[in-house]
């Protein structure tokens, strides 16, 4: 499902490669961490959100991508035209909601079929060959955006964009952002758009940039989007270490009282019901940010408990389920590492 080449010399990435979004968060996090240790001032990082992104695509712009820009790979012709054929028809205008004639029904113009497992795939699809077919002024001549702003790097994901540019030229690349997404029926939701910079760059600059994208400045001329800490893409932070931190330790939270939920609402207390039980409920999403945050920041001592984030965590995390589950080998206070690491590989919950 990955939209654009893997190599070195690209200089965008829209929608899910073959591990989800960790080759985005990864490579976003490499850019990060070796621009702040070269110091390298004049690059910021923008973050864009799509209003109500699957329920305004542009219908048209579909069809135009179905009809002449589908491609699956393979070499099954007899399949592959079935599926387009199949797509061509759920998005043409034989599609409208039919509520009983053809004087009842409402014209379906924009949007994704809702629910359709293809969708989220479709409207990657579509966003990127439009960017990358259409021509925009480059200087006297023409060029898509990704040759014209050959210097920035554009991750996308549905709904969810982020762009490590130059400050000279982000409200420019901005702008014609705003003018292509138009063109698909799509707008930029400016109440989430922020901005990621380094210390050390010039404010006055960044405040330009701010107000050109839509952020509103409060009675101080603060910007509340404006940010060195760090941002999400896809539901994962890229930033800096006490940034990711406090993500992680949130997000440990937010996994330990789902676990004191499943307890209390779990008249079992039979060992492997409850193992099964969270790891139905955690253990996905739980592997996934294992894999998508680099180990050393689980090795950071956390100023709160003096503990390392992953020792926390497993405070968090394991000992809730340790407390409920009936296994005389885990209920003593003490267990030995081999233990925890046992039960954590049997949760799929592994750090």
């Amino acid at each position: 499902m990955e939209l654009s080449g893997s190599g070195n010399k690209d200089n965008y990435q829209i929608g899910l490669t073959n591990d989800g979004i960790a080759k985005h968060n990864r490579l976003m996090q490499l850019q990060y961490e070796f621009d702040v240790e070269k110091e390298r001032l004049g690059f910021i990082w923008l973050k864009l959100d799509i209003t109500n992104a699957f329920n305004t695509l542009l219908r048209k712009r579909i069809i135009e991508f179905i009809d002449t820009k589908f491609h699956l790979g393979g070499s099954i012709s007899q399949i592959k035209a079935m599926f387009q054929n199949y797509l061509k028809r759920s998005y043409s205008t034989n599609s409208d909601i039919d509520f009983g004639g053809p004087d009842l029904t409402v014209p379906m113009q924009t949007g994704t079929q809702q629910g359709c497992k293809t969708s989220s795939y479709l409207f990657d699809c579509v966003v990127f060959q439009y960017l990358k077919s259409t021509k925009i002024r480059n200087g006297s001549a023409e060029s898509n955006i990704f040759d014209k702003y050959k210097e920035a790097i554009i991750k996308a994901l549905h709904d969810d964009t982020i762009i490590h540019t130059p400050i000279a030229y982000a409200t420019d690349l901005f702008k014609d952002m705003v003018v292509l997404l138009k063109e698909l029926g799509l707008e930029i939701n400016e109440s989430k758009t922020a901005i990621l910079h380094y210390e050390g760059e010039d404010m006055e600059y960044i405040k330009k940039v701010a107000e050109t994208i839509g952020l509103q400045a409060d009675s101080n001329c603060k910007f509340d989007g404006i940010t060195t800490a760090g941002l999400t893409f896809g539901g994962y932070p890229v930033g800096s270490d006490e940034y990711i931190q406090r993500f992680l330790i949130a997000k440990s939270k937010k996994f330990s009282e789902r676990i004191d939920t499943i307890i209390k609402n779990s008249k079992c207390k039979d060992a492997g019901v409850l193992i099964s039980i969270t790891r139905k409920c955690i253990a996905s999403s739980w592997s996934y940010l294992t894999r998508v945050i680099a180990s050393r920041h689980w090795l950071i001592t956390n100023a709160e408990s003096g503990k390392s984030i992953g020792d926390t965590i497993d405070d968090d995390i394991m000992r809730p389920i340790l407390t409920a589950l009936n296994i005389n080998k885990y209920r003593k206070d003490g267990f030995s590492p081999d233990e925890l690491l046992e039960l954590k590989i049997r949760m799929g919950l592994k750090v």
